[in-house]
């Protein structure tokens, strides 16, 4: 059933989280084994437009994802078993993924976000039923919904939600972990879902509602007809954890008429699953050289199943993760148009398995870039990156230690020329954009690639003598909360850290110098610095200020700012930012 490939390793520590609200109350008990990697990702919508400015979350970390959803974070510890990915964007549900690695390389993750779609709002004294598609349904009590402080909420309820087909492979990336789940009995398993929904309520304000201390309301989830066979009358209920990123068994549902119907005591995303022992299996996806492919699709079904679960291979083109034990199974290989390339037949396997490398050699569609990048001045740029556009799609690669770069990209059929941009994170540069023939070529020398021109958009700032660069730079313009006044937003997110930093100005009239209205200034994994007009002093020269999308914003901005918050010690602030507006 679904059944995800993730990133995995051996050798682990444990260590023990509670899970409050499970009447069991069940301990995540993981493997734990602290590795440094690289964390590159990309957040998109499920009609894979990019999602800007997505707050991901690893272990206490936040970066923002940039204008094509790319977000990276270089150099961190993670639990090579297992670390979560948490991602949260206004008006879709919460997206989270499970990532793992054995270390040594680069991790790549895509997350699919669902829009939150209202289904429909009830009178929370009355209670009512909301359809939520298909024969999907949430049945609410009279009185049973609570506010955020705990308190019975008497107003309109309303009700976002959406249900999660297991025969659709959207699926596969919209829901949330990666099926990895803990039983009532406090043991890690692997899911087999027969279908998922996600909830949320909400008041008319937009505040938080969920279900009252002591009530339950009930859900119904559709079973699609080809899996109707398979499905057992009574099936466990799990709750994905946003805390560990585990499933947590609470209660079951019991099919009638085609339908799982089960109680739940809160709302988040719910799991029909059954589920399996594992073995851990590993393996590589390969060019004809022997080049590992990155960041192709990896797919496993468990045989006469139309259920199937995935993950995607890491910078050197390996795989590793968990499968059902004592079962036939198929793997898919799909390039990044989401063709099938490649399938075989597995297993059955009774215990831990090494694959044997699968090579794609279609030289058509597989082509291998190399290449180095300098600064302007010819050193080697080690904290850079090469964006690779095609018709289709977009992929970066990243410099090692000594400035390189080398990897396979699986592209789009029918691409034909892809236009090559180096990026020198440190120096705000970049090289000139090239167009390449890929035509047939299975492998292409970019040879040296040099940052000389200037980037069109760069935020940085030094606080009590060190300099914090953002990889992202972006100016918006909003209202406030209170509906009265226009500010102009400075944002970004700081590279090679976890940092998203804002400042806000009221709206001015143009170039010229300003006191902005606050700041909020992050790095690693605290807010580091704190302005306002109470908190020391700053002044804001914008050299360039447009007002309509696209239009240049340029500004160096100079003071004091409390350190470690209001309060803190006021140090030294000064900094540079250009971008567009949008």
């Amino acid at each position: 059933m679904l059944l995800c490939i993730l990133v995995t390793s051996c050798n682990k520590d444990n260590e023990i989280i509670d899970v409050p609200g499970t009447p069991t109350d069940i301990m995540v008990n993981p493997p734990m084994e602290s590795i440094t990697a690289n964390v590159y990702g990309r957040v998109i919508t499920v009609n894979n437009l990019p999602v800007v400015d997505a707050v991901v979350t690893i272990n206490n970390m936040t970066i923002s994802t940039d204008e094509n959803g790319l977000f990276n974070a270089k150099d961190i510890t993670i639990n090579g078993y297992g670390n979560l990915v948490s991602v949260t964007a206004p008006g879709y549900f919460h997206g989270a993924r499970l990532i793992e690695s054995e270390g040594g390389t680069d991790i790549n993750t895509t997350i699919k976000l669902i829009e939150k779609s209202m289904k429909g709002s009830i009178n929370a004294n009355n209670g009512g039923d909301i359809m939520i598609g298909g024969k999907n349904q949430l049945a609410l009590g009279a009185s049973s919904i609570k506010d955020a402080d705990g308190n019975i909420y008497d107003g309109t309820v309303n009700v976002f939600a959406e249900w999660l087909d297991p025969t659709d492979v959207n699926t596969l990336q919209t829901m949330p972990g990666d099926l990895r789940a803990v039983n009532i009995d406090s043991d890690i398993m692997q899911l087999a879902t027969f279908g998922m929904l996600a909830v949320e309520l909400e008041a008319p304000d937009g505040s938080p509602l969920n279900i009252a201390d002591g009530s339950t309301a009930q859900l119904s989830f559709e079973v699609p007809a080809e899996l109707l066979d398979a499905a057992p009358v009574s099936i466990p209920l799990w709750f994905f954890d946003e805390e560990t990123g585990y499933w947590i068994e609470d209660g079951e549902a019991t099919l009638v008429d085609g339908v799982y119907v089960g109680d739940v005591s809160h709302f988040s995303f719910w799991n029909c699953d059954v589920p399996y022992p594992l073995v851990e299996v590993e393996g590589s996806v390969v060019n004809g050289n022997g080049v590992g492919i990155s960041n192709v699709l990896v797919e496993i079904i468990i045989a006469e199943s139309v259920i199937s679960g995935c993950s995607y291979t890491d910078g050197d083109g390996n795989f590793y993760g968990k499968i059902p034990k004592n079962e036939s199974l198929i793997i898919n290989i799909y390039n990044s148009c989401n063709q099938l390339v490649y399938t075989a037949d597995i297993g059955p396997f009774d215990s831990d398995v090494v694959l044997d490398p699968i090579v794609i050699d279609d030289s058509e569609y597989i082509v291998h870039f190399s290449g180095s990048v300098t600064s302007c001045d010819g050193n080697p740029v080690t904290n850079g990156n090469v964006l690779v556009e095609y018709q289709g799609g977009i992929q970066f690669l990243y410099t090692d230690e000594e400035g390189n770069f080398s990897s396979a990209i699986d592209i789009c059929e029918g691409t034909s020329v892809a236009t090559i941009t180096a990026y020198n994170v440190d120096d705000l540069q970049q090289s000139t954009p090239i167009e390449v023939d890929i035509n047939g070529q299975a492998d292409i020398d970019l040879g040296i690639l040099s940052t000389c021109d200037e980037l069109t958009e760069y935020f940085f700032y030094e606080m009590d003598g060190t300099t914090y660069t953002m990889e992202t730079a972006y100016a918006q313009t909003a209202i406030d909360s209170s509906g009265l006044e226009t500010y102009i937003y400075l944002s970004g997110s700081i590279n090679n850290t976890s940092g998203f930093s804002t400042i806000g100005i009221p709206m001015t009239d143009g170039p010229g110098t300003y006191i902005p209205e606050y700041a909020l200034l992050f790095t690693d994994t605290d807010l580091v610095g704190v302005f306002d007009n109470a908190t020391g002093s700053m002044t804001i020269t914008f050299t360039e200020l447009g007002y309509n999308m696209g239009d240049a914003v340029e500004a160096t901005f100079d003071g004091t700012i409390a350190l470690d918050g209001n309060g803190g010690t006021l140090v030294d602030f000064s900094g540079e930012f250009k971008s567009t507006l949008q």
